[in-house]
């Protein structure tokens, strides 16, 4: 098994490969709580889905270029956190850049910010999987970063894994 992640600020977006099979999954924390809040909400959901979990490694993209201070800070943080869940759990991690990841999975595109990038990306994984429910931007790339993952250790294995998607909702208890 392994993970593909894409986090923001106040969700970690999971696309999980296991044996044939691609599930999603997004860990959110209320959105309208001030960061350090969401992070405490984040760190628990995040550990015990790890734990549950896991996988042989997790790919995790890499903060992309921004101008904020204030994003590059809080995304910074909550990579540390998933960082630090995978070393807890012995669980090794690859960081992965936002254009190394689409370019090897197929995509072309003009720069890390280009909504045609997006666009694209939500294309492939739709068409690849089958995917026939509209998820968030965060899902889409984290089914891209999972895919790369699958490329870089099993080029073979992609084709097994096509439309077999199952998308999780509902809560994780973290007690």
């Amino acid at each position: 098994m392994l993970i593909g992640i894409d986090a923001s600020s106040f969700s970690i977006a999971c696309g999980i490969i296991d044996e044939d099979e691609l599930f999603s999954v997004e860990l959110f924390a209320t959105k309208k709580l001030p960061f350090d809040e969401r992070f405490n909400e984040l760190a628990p959901l995040f550990d015990k889905f790890l734990r549950r979990l896991q996988p042989e490694v997790v790919y995790i993209e890499a903060i992309p270029y921004v101008n904020s201070q204030n994003t590059v800070i809080v995304l910074s943080t909550i990579i540390g956190l998933i960082k630090t869940i995978c070393c807890i759990h012995d669980i090794p991690y690859v960081m992965v850049q936002n254009l190394a990841w689409k370019k090897g999975i197929g995509l072309k595109g003009t720069g890390p910010r280009s909504k045609v990038l997006k666009e694209d990306t939500q294309k492939f994984v739709t068409e690849l999987y089958g995917i026939t429910d509209q998820l968030t931007e965060n899902l889409y790339d984290a089914i891209g970063i999972a895919t790369y993952g699958l490329i870089a250790t099993q080029p073979d294995r992609t084709d097994s894994v096509r439309g077999n998607y199952y998308h999780y909702v509902g809560t994780i208890q973290t007690e």
